[in-house]
């Protein structure tokens, strides 16, 4: 982790802190006005190779990108997830909340009744976590691999029709 990103993380713990003193939070439903117009969620298969083999695997995640670190603690604070700084230009700091992995099912899984512009592709998301197994890492079988194939294909899809309605 680089000197910028400790830096930051020492100010986001600083401001939980603080916050959680002051019980100073938005409501849910004004952090998913936030996520549903400025957010993106991410489905995308890479190889990965060695000597041996060749083997794929699916990366999935959400983000926002904000000027605002207050909306990524809000956010980080509620749903979990980290919060790292971006570059747009040399004027102002940008920052980035993400979430993967088991955290981001819970997330997709609180947040989808209440999603308008990126129900799909969250329902798509809650599709392609059930996929994986639930104890560690196991070899995907085939019709594993093709039912995320299909999901892959789905999302991308979805993806265009909602960046062209933003």
């Amino acid at each position: 982790m680089n000197n910028q990103n400790v830096i930051l993380q020492e100010k986001v713990n600083a401001a939980l802190v603080f916050l959680e003193k002051k019980k100073e939070f938005p409501p849910l439903l004004y952090l998913i006005g936030i996520i549903d117009t400025k957010g993106f969620f991410v489905i995308w298969k890479y190889k990965m190779t060695n000597r041996v083999t060749i083997q794929f695997s699916w990366q999935h995640f959400f983000y926002i990108n904000s000027r605002s670190l207050k909306a990524c603690i809000y956010l980080k604070r509620e749903f979990g997830g980290s919060i790292r700084i971006i570059f747009k230009d040399a004027k102002t700091d940008s920052y980035q909340w993400n979430i993967s992995g088991k955290k981001l099912e819970f997330f997709c899984k609180k947040i989808k009744p209440y999603l308008y512009i990126l129900k799909d592709e969250c329902e798509l998301i809650l599709r392609l976590r059930s996929t994986y197994p639930t104890n560690g890492r196991a070899r995907i079988k085939s019709d594993i691999s093709d039912k995320r194939d299909r999901i892959l294909i789905e999302y991308n899809d979805i993806h265009k029709k909602t960046l062209a309605n933003r």
